[in-house]
């Protein structure tokens, strides 16, 4: 595996707010085994009621540039982030990204950022288009990095604060809009909401989300 330095302050601030703090060493992980299974995966009623208030979110907000992220996240006492998506062998894959482009640290911090999580399938299709293997996305950490960058938001962004109608978008730290329609962001449809952590919120999606070209090269100001 190909060693790459971390992300500079200079190459996060090309994308976008809350990424100055990417590029930590990465840390031990920590197992963590969940107490309450209800909080690892919602129900698809769950998910059907946030989006039936995405209506009345997006009604009384129009087209603004997603939506305002929650602080202050009434859940300290359980996982954090990286521990979260551990916790659930359908994010395997993930979690090995998120080791081998150093961004354990901050997904583990007191920072709060909401997370759109691709499932081991997600990224195996995703591979398999791109024409690549697993080793071979994890051996270039700056793409890897990016791709990464380009599945978190900051703050803590809950199912029924997403703007979902008639071009919501929301940005990711690596700089892309996202639009939103109905029960997709940028193309990949969300399977479960509101997996929640003590420093954020997992959504997990069925695709990859990769970066745009022109986000890459320094995205919208």
């Amino acid at each position: 595996m190909s060693t790459v330095t971390n992300v500079t302050k200079q190459d996060a601030s090309k994308r976008g707010a809350g990424a100055k703090n990417w590029g930590h060493e990465p840390e031990r992980l920590s197992v963590y085994q969940p107490r309450t299974p209800s909080n690892i995966r919602t129900a698809p009623l769950r998910l059907f009621w946030g989006l039936l208030a995405l209506a009345l979110v997006a009604s009384a907000c129009g087209g603004e540039d997603g939506p305002p992220a929650r602080s202050g996240a009434a859940f300290d006492a359980g996982p954090n982030l990286v521990q979260l998506a551990q916790s659930d062998a359908e994010f395997s894959t993930l979690v090995d990204a998120v080791v081998t482009a150093d961004l354990v640290g901050t997904l583990s911090g007191t920072d709060e950022f909401t997370v759109f999580a691709p499932t081991n399938d997600a990224f195996e299709a995703t591979l398999s288009e791109l024409g690549i293997t697993a080793e071979q996305l994890l051996a270039d950490k700056a793409q890897l990095t990016d791709i990464l960058l380009n599945h978190v938001t900051p703050g803590v962004v809950l199912a029924d604060q997403v703007i979902a109608l008639d071009g919501g978008t929301v940005t990711t730290v690596f700089g892309d809009r996202l639009a939103i329609d109905g029960t997709s962001i940028g193309g990949a449809n969300l399977t479960a909401t509101d997996l929640l952590a003590n420093n954020g919120v997992i959504h997990v999606i069925d695709s990859v989300l990769l970066p745009s070209p022109a986000a890459s090269g320094g995205g919208e100001q």
